[in-house]
């Protein structure tokens, strides 16, 4: 990415030399930035898939469990 100051052409053809290529590399900068741009935004979408899987894993993990079957019944029952 050069950026360096210079004195402006003195002669019209100069000036359309100039202005194209700064046009030329406005466009490899704008194609630099959407690449980019995509890079971060399939990156966004693997972290909330990672986030995802963390909750459930958590969820699995530390949430309510219940370990009761149907046919269990009352065989716990300490009442009794």
């Amino acid at each position: 990415m050069e950026s360096t100051l210079q004195t402006p052409p003195d002669k019209p053809h100069e000036w359309s030399s100039l202005v194209a290529d700064q046009a030329a590399e406005l466009v490899q900068k704008s194609e630099v930035i959407e690449q980019k741009s995509q890079v971060i935004a399939e990156q966004k979408r693997r972290i909330e898939l990672l986030e995802e899987y963390l909750r459930l894993e958590r969820h699995k993990r530390f949430g309510a469990s219940s370990e009761k079957s149907p046919d269990q019944g009352e065989f716990f029952n300490e009442a009794e």
